[in-house]
């Protein structure tokens, strides 16, 4: 049969002790701290037995010290907390106890803090690989928004790029802005403003997490009269240095994409001769 632990924790802030059985002493405490705090590991005792004799010796202590309880209403463990003025009597019987014994185990003081040390770097550890793997996923996600987004807003340029004959448009660069100004009746009517700013935005990912929330392109977007027409007008960031490394790597791609149109649309010159 496989071998277990009795242990009696110490925890002298609470003026308690905690008699109860681990296989894993060291995962066993770690689990505790969050209901109890930290041991203290050299004043704490171990005695490894077989686990059907643990079991045994668990309950009887329990039960011969059920007097002695200190009461808690919530916590891992909470029914096998005593006062520790009854941790003499309790090594007193122990060390009885193991007396008798023909395996030579014996009750031991001091729990090795090397070991507990090397279980919270393992969990540590857990969590690092964790963090790491939850930011990568979120990077992810970022980079997948980002090219979906230039993606659609490539198409939109490619359009007009491609009807220049026949859409009026025109833009000019004011300080870090692209003002774009659009005529077309179809398009005035039938725009979705609230799809067309989240595309000019995004959330920030995980490149600086020193950023948190997201950063809108899109400055402004109006509809105006032009010469009996319906004008929209865009008004899109293209140079900002204050930026997130995931929000500079969408502008470093939008940037290009914008100015790839030529200033004036050839329309304009058919329609409009100046």
């Amino acid at each position: 049969m496989k071998n277990s632990f009795l242990y009696i924790l110490v925890y002298s802030n609470l003026k308690v002790v905690k008699i109860g059985k681990a296989n894993n002493i060291s995962k066993r405490i770690n689990v505790l701290k969050s209901s109890w705090g930290e041991p203290d590991l050299d004043k704490s005792y171990t005695l490894e037995l077989c686990e059907s004799k643990v079991y045994k010796i668990e309950k009887a202590m329990h039960a011969l010290f059920i007097d002695h309880q200190v009461l808690y209403d919530d916590g891992d463990g909470k029914t096998e907390l005593f006062n520790l003025d009854i941790l003499p009597k309790v090594i007193d019987i122990l060390n009885y106890y193991t007396n008798f014994l023909t395996d030579e185990s014996t009750l031991k003081l001091g729990i090795d803090p090397i070991v507990f040390d090397s279980i919270k770097k393992i969990n540590n550890k857990d969590r690092e690989v964790s963090n790491f793997e939850k930011s990568q996923r979120q990077l992810i996600t970022t980079l997948e928004q980002i090219h979906f987004k230039l993606e659609k807003i490539m198409r939109i340029i490619s359009i007009l790029l491609k009807l220049r004959y026949q859409i009026e448009y025109k833009y000019h660069i004011e300080d870090n802005f692209m003002i774009l100004s659009i005529i077309n009746e179809r398009l005035a009517k039938n725009i979705d403003f609230a799809k067309t700013s989240d595309l000019f935005g995004i959330s920030y990912g995980s490149f600086d997490e020193k950023y948190t929330g997201g950063i809108q392109f899109l400055s402004s977007m109006r509809s105006s009269a032009f010469n009996e027409h319906n004008m929209l007008t865009f008004k899109v960031c293209i140079n900002d240095l204050e930026l997130s490394s995931d929000a500079a790597y969408f502008l470093s791609k939008l940037k290009p994409i914008l100015l790839s149109l030529p200033e004036r649309s050839p329309a304009l010159d058919i329609v409009n001769p100046t």
